[in-house]
């Protein structure tokens, strides 16, 4: 499976296997650089939750305009409307920025990965030797429209 299966086996003696990664995203959204941007707050949380649970399908760009960007379901098109690929990439460049900052020293790396919406959770061995991409889905995050 994907490598946040290691390091939930590997957290504290069963009270909350979560606990690792809800204080890597916590302290993420604390941050400077995420503690007034809600909608980001949103969309990471959102995503981690995802991945944390195994629900890799309500991940679609579509499914992601709906559920965090409040697009309504009726009218929503995905090649009309490209705030979730917008979204996703200044979060990726958040996260970057992040992790060249406040949060280098983190043993937790978050990544969302081109051509994914679902995010990576590594270790910080694993991220720095090229394995952040672990576990992140492989199929294409947006559509193509028109096609």
């Amino acid at each position: 499976m994907y490598i946040i299966n290691n390091i939930l086996r590997q957290a504290t003696d069963g009270d909350d296997s979560d606990a690792p990664v809800r204080a890597a995203l916590a302290e993420i959204l604390a941050s400077a650089g995420f503690a007034r941007a809600q909608r980001m707050q949103e969309l990471l949380r959102f995503l981690v939750e995802k991945q944390m649970t195994g629900a890799v399908r309500e991940t679609s760009e579509y499914a992601i305009g709906i559920e965090v960007f409040e697009r309504d379901a009726a009218t929503y098109s995905t090649c009309e409307d490209p705030i979730v690929r917008v979204q996703i990439g200044r979060l990726r460049e958040k996260l970057r920025h992040y992790y060249a900052t406040a949060g280098a020293q983190t043993t937790l790396r978050f990544a969302i990965p081109v051509g994914s919406y679902m995010p990576t959770i590594s270790t910080v061995e694993a991220y720095r030797a090229g394995s952040a991409d672990l576990g992140g889905r492989q199929e294409p995050a947006g559509a193509l429209c028109g096609a």
